[in-house]
């Protein structure tokens, strides 16, 4: 992976695609959809993008902006692949979780990008400035854009505030297979992210033993989709690792009540309530249990312990 982190990438990449149309760019001014113009993230911090910084520079401009004090030099060894002499994407998506943050991929759309921007999020965007046949690939953040100028404003190389044409950003881009991310604090979830993508970041999240951040997440997702059973187990998984045993029993209680579900979602609840001494209501619930699982094994090992 050759990455260019030098000055003069915009207008490398301008001559390279001048003469090129841009379909996403020119269906976007045909119809702006009230999205808000000229805009400037202008707050983002900026951190040059020197030899073999340019992933970390650009994640590191993402995670300050998501209140993380991060420096590029910390992110390097976390993100760096000395072999391919750049950072590959799925190690800058890992790198993010570990500061009790969240990254999700954007959907693969200029518009779904600037949208973004006007959600205040930058984007972290990776292009390619050359040609497919000798690709030079480059991390930029994009922070703004003026629709009347056809231009994207960016955090890019060693430029803190670069303009360049929407259709050249849409081209470069689209040579890096339109792979953006933004990074947000688990509490929150972008409108474009699904059930299950916020699922596989909270399990992510909690594998690492990032549990409150996990916990956020959980919450986040059973505020948003309270009929996602999984999350509310998590939820209470999460909870039960932080001492909350309150908050657990209170996300596992309601699944009980679910039809179907999952003995496990079961076992966690009697599990908690024989270690609080409440050996009548585990009891109770071994009862109900078994009569969903019969066959269940781990049921049969339970059975010794609630004897008075």
């Amino acid at each position: 992976m050759q990455l260019l982190c030098k000055q003069g990438v915009a207008l490398l990449a301008t001559l390279l695609l001048s003469a090129c149309a841009a379909p996403q760019t020119r269906a976007l001014l045909a119809e702006p959809a009230g999205r808000p113009t000229p805009l400037e993230l202008s707050r983002v911090p900026f951190h040059a993008q020197t030899e073999h910084q340019c992933g970390p520079a650009a994640l590191a401009m993402l995670l300050n902006d998501a209140g993380v004090a991060v420096s590029p030099e910390a992110l390097t060894p976390q993100v760096f692949v000395p072999g391919r002499e750049g950072s590959l994407a799925i190690e800058m998506l890992a790198a993010v979780r570990r500061y009790d943050r969240v990254a999700y991929r954007i959907p693969p759309r200029l518009d779904a990008a600037l949208d973004q921007v006007a959600q205040g999020r930058p984007v972290l965007l990776l292009q390619n400035l050359s040609l497919p046949i000798s690709p030079l690939w480059h991390y930029a953040v994009l922070i703004g854009y003026d629709l009347a100028q056809r231009q994207a404003i960016l955090r890019s190389g060693i430029t803190e505030r670069e303009l360049m044409p929407l259709d050249t950003l849409e081209h470069t881009w689209a040579r890096g297979d339109f792979w953006a991310m933004v990074v947000v604090a688990p509490e929150q979830i972008p409108d474009f992210v699904t059930p299950t993508e916020a699922q596989r970041q909270a399990l992510a999240l909690e594998r690492i033993g990032r549990h409150a951040a996990a916990r956020a997440l959980y919450a986040a997702i059973v505020a948003r989709w309270p009929d996602q059973p999984l999350a509310r187990f998590g939820l209470g998984n999460m909870a039960y690792q932080l001492g909350d045993l309150r908050a657990a029993e209170a996300a596992w209680l309601p699944l009980t009540e679910l039809a179907g579900g999952q003995y496990a979602w079961w076992h966690n609840l009697i599990e908690l309530y024989l270690e609080q001494g409440r050996r009548a209501e585990a009891l109770a619930l071994w009862q109900r249990a078994q009569q969903r699982w019969p066959a269940q094994p781990e049921l049969a090992e339970l059975r010794p312990r609630l004897q008075p």
